[in-house]
């Protein structure tokens, strides 16, 4: 089938304006939008490298506060942590954050925006919430391998 594509082609589009390059890039953008990636992490990882290459390193972990949390949330399954610079369990947690840099995560420092932690009744560290469209989908505490969260986040995919 690859040998058949031919790239010499106008660049494929569709209705949110997304365009690729070649056929075989537009391939992939509809697959994931049409939820082809309910795949489990390996096939997550290598669909986030494309996205990762093709859209200018959309995955990250972004510091949010009560300035851009709204915006950066509402669409989409987003993980967002809660922490402290103080806390150490949030310090022995970045790690395996950073080893996730598939994903777009959040980041909220609660001592610096304690509404946005209030409005969530956050009282641990480090805390989690996984929003879909901008709603708490789920809720939890406490120190997390990247395999769990992958897991958790999948469930909401």
């Amino acid at each position: 089938m690859l040998n058949t594509i031919q790239y010499d082609q106008p660049p494929r589009s569709n209705n949110d304006g997304f365009v690729a390059a070649s056929p075989t890039l537009f391939a992939l953008y509809v697959m994931l939008q049409t939820n082809f990636y309910n795949l489990y992490s390996q096939g997550m990882i290598i669909l986030a490298k494309f996205f990762k290459l093709y859209q200018g390193g959309v995955f990250m972990l972004t510091e949010l506060n009560s300035e851009n949390f709204n915006e950066m949330t509402e669409k989409g399954v987003k993980l967002i942590e809660f922490y402290t610079q103080w806390c150490g369990y949030c310090k022995k947690q970045l790690p395996e954050l950073e080893q996730m840099d598939k994903i777009w995560i959040g980041q909220v420092d609660a001592d610096n925006a304690p509404a946005i932690a209030a409005k969530f009744n956050i009282n641990a560290f480090p805390s989690f919430l996984i929003m879909k469209d901008g709603e708490v989908a789920e809720h939890f505490s406490g120190m997390h391998k990247k395999e769990d969260l992958m897991a958790k986040i999948m469930k909401h995919v």
